[in-house]
C-alpha cells in the first residue's frame, strides 16, 4: 500500500515521524511537509520505505497575511505533486487550508487527520474556530480523531467514517528511574496553562514540610511573553530559584537528559470544559519513559493514571502541593517498569501492529 501523509509543519519531529517509520515496515509511507524544524539530520528519518519530501522553501512559517501566502502555496505544491503519484490513501494532517484538498483533490481516499478543538481562554475564539472546524470536517468522509469524544466535539455523524487514532510514541527515555528522592519535570507549552501554580504549590508544600526530599522542579517549553514572565516572577518571589529551573525551549534531543535523570513528570493542564477531553501527550511521554505523574484531573487523565503510575490532583496550587503529599508517601512504590507497562498499548509498535494496520486495511476496503 502507497501512503502519502501531509503535513504543513513540524516542529517536534519526535511527535510526528516514529509512528509512520514503524508503519513503514509493511507499507511505503511517503511525507509531503511544508516545513520541518528542530530536526538537524533529516536523513536518519528516510529509508527505501520511508521518504520526506519538504515543498516549503523557508526554514520557518511566517504569521499573518505572508503566512497565509506561504500555506496557500503549499497547498498547491501538494496537489500538483500528488496528481503525479499513484497513493493508495493520503493522510491530511489538519491546517487551517485543509478544506481546499476535497475540493481539489476529487478521485484521492482522503483522510482527515483531526487533532483537538480549540483551547483558548476566549469563549468567542473557540466557538469560531470550532465552527470553522465542523464545516472543514463535512468536506471529508473518513477522519482520525484523537479520542471517541471528538465524535461529537466535530459533529461528525453518522455517515461519516472515524478512527480513534491517539498519539503513539516511542518512549524517549530507558533509563531505569529511582524513587528516592523526587525529581520534578514539566516538558510543554506555558500558554493557558497556568503552570506557575505547580511553583506556588511547590512553594506551599515546602513551607509545610520542612523536612522533604524534593530535590529539583525542571520546566521546559515556552510560551507568550507575558507567560514566562509570569512563571519567572513566581520562581522569584518564593524563593525558589535554587530548586525550579526553567530552561525555555529546547529541542528533541536537548530534552533527553530531563527524561533520564527525572522521576515525576508534571502534566498540568486547567480542568475546564474544553480542556478536560482533551489528550494530554506529555503524560504518556513521561510515563513511556518510566516517570511517575502527578496530573490535573482531567476526563482523560483519569482513564490513563493509577495508583502505580502516579496521583491526579486538582488544577489549583493546593491541588499541586497535596499531589506532592501523596507522591511523597508512596514514592518507593513506583516502579519505572511498572509505569511503563500501564501505557505499553501507546507505543509506536504495539499500536501500529495490533490496530492502525488493521485500519488502514479497513479503508483500503472503501469506495
Amino acid at each position: 500500500m502507497n501512503i502519502i501523509t501531509v503535513k504543513y509543519k513540524i516542529r517536534f519531529p519526535r511527535f510526528n515521524f516514529p509512528l509512520y517509520l514503524e508503519l513503514s515496515k509493511y507499507h511505503q509511507v511517503s511525507w509531503l511537509l511544508g516545513y520541518l524544524n528542530n530536526e538537524p539530520n533529516i536523513n536518519r528519518l528516510i529509508t527505501e520505505t520511508h521518504n520526506i519530501e519538504i515543498l516549503g522553501k523557508r526554514n520557518d512559517v511566517r504569521k499573518k497575511f505572508y503566512g497565509l501566502i506561504d500555506e496557500i502555496k503549499f497547498v498547491i505544491k501538494v496537489v500538483s505533486t500528488l496528481k503525479k503519484k499513484n497513493a493508495d490513501i493520503i493522510i491530511i494532517h489538519d491546517h487551517r487550508l485543509a478544506f481546499l484538498y476535497p475540493l481539489l483533490l476529487h478521485n484521492n481516499k482522503l483522510i482527515l487527520r483531526l487533532y483537538t478543538t480549540s483551547v483558548s481562554k476566549s469563549k468567542y475564539r473557540r466557538f469560531i474556530w470550532d465552527m470553522y472546524k465542523k464545516c472543514v470536517c463535512k468536506l471529508y468522509n473518513i477522519y482520525f480523531i484523537p479520542t471517541e469524544n471528538d465524535k461529537k466535539a466535530f459533529h461528525l455523524n453518522k455517515r461519516k467514517i472515524s478512527y480513534v487514532i491517539p498519539s503513539p510514541l516511542e518512549p524517549i527515555s530507558k533509563t531505569k528511574k529511582e524513587f528516592k528522592k523526587i525529581k520534578l519535570f514539566y516538558i510543554g507549552t506555558l500558554h493557558n496553562r497556568n503552570v506557575e501554580d505547580t511553583v506556588k504549590g511547590l512553594a506551599l508544600f515546602l513551607k509545610l514540610n520542612r523536612n522533604n526530599n524534593i530535590v529539583s522542579y525542571d520546566i521546559v517549553g515556552k510560551g507568550h511573553k507575558e507567560d514566562e514572565e509570569k512563571l519567572i516572577s513566581t520562581i522569584i518571589n518564593n524563593d525558589l530559584e535554587d530548586i525550579v529551573h526553567y530552561h525555555g525551549f529546547l529541542n528533541d534531543e536537548e530534552v533527553i537528559p530531563f527524561f533520564d535523570n527525572c522521576n515525576i513528570g508534571v502534566a498540568y493542564v486547567p480542568i475546564t470544559d474544553y480542556y478536560t477531553n482533551v489528550l494530554v501527550t506529555k503524560l504518556f511521554e513521561y510515563l513511556q519513559s518510566g516517570l511517575a505523574a502527578i496530573a490535573t484531573k482531567t476526563n482523560e487523565n483519569k482513564k490513563v493514571v493509577t495508583d502505580i503510575n502516579g496521583v491526579l490532583i486538582e488544577d489549583s496550587p493546593e491541588g499541586f502541593a497535596k499531589g506532592l503529599e501523596t507522591l511523597t508517601m508512596n514514592l518507593n512504590k513506583y516502579s519505572s517498569e511498572a509505569i511503563a507497562d500501564t501505557v505499553k498499548e501507546y507505543t509506536v509498535e504495539y499500536y501500529v501492529k495490533n490496530h492502525l494496520l488493521n485500519i488502514l486495511e479497513d479503508i483500503s476496503k472503501i469506495n
